[in-house]
């Protein structure tokens, strides 16, 4: 795996707070990777290596990175928080 669930969670949450997500108001999606790709430069990951990751899971672009990927996992977080209860 190239990004560990926490790395997901918080690149989530950047792309969550800078888009707001997509069509709200505040920033929109430009259908690029140009704040994952700043998240990768920021905390030292190889930008190519985890576009590729993320485009595999459906993360054509930041929103994408939202809707495909961050929030999946927290509804799998959810649940198996669920199931320890």
């Amino acid at each position: 795996m190239i990004l560990s669930d926490p790395q997901i969670m918080d690149l989530g949450d950047l792309l969550v707070g800078l888009l707001k997500p997509c069509n709200m108001t505040g920033r929109h999606c430009e259908g690029t990777h140009d704040f994952t790709r700043q998240w990768c430069r920021l905390v030292g990951l190889d930008t190519e290596e985890v576009l590729a990751y993320l485009k595999s899971r459906g993360g054509y672009c930041d929103c994408e990175v939202i809707t495909n990927v961050y929030l999946p996992l927290i509804q799998k977080l959810r649940g198996k928080e669920s199931s320890n209860e």
